[in-house]
């Protein structure tokens, strides 16, 4: 099972897609199945310490924000 490098800064679940997300100070997010705790897919959380990290209460968006940036990047979670 592949993890993050450094620590990890912040959580999230998702009822609806049996999924777990982590966001860590490597920069990276990460989705866990729930089912089988293996990683579904990673991307970078624009190239910084992710900080906060949700899904959409209805499972459709991943909302991540990263540490020097304003911006909150939202990810259309069929595209993982």
């Amino acid at each position: 099972m592949r993890s993050h490098k450094t620590q990890t800064n912040c959580v999230t679940s998702s009822s609806i897609r049996h999924e777990l997300g982590s966001g860590s100070t490597d920069g990276t997010v990460r989705i866990w199945s729930l089912d089988n705790w293996q990683q579904q897919s990673q991307w970078d959380c624009a190239g910084d310490s992710c900080t906060s990290i949700s899904f959409h209460p209805q499972g459709s968006y991943l909302r991540t924000k990263a540490k020097s940036s304003m911006c909150l990047r939202l990810k259309v979670c069929n595209d993982y």
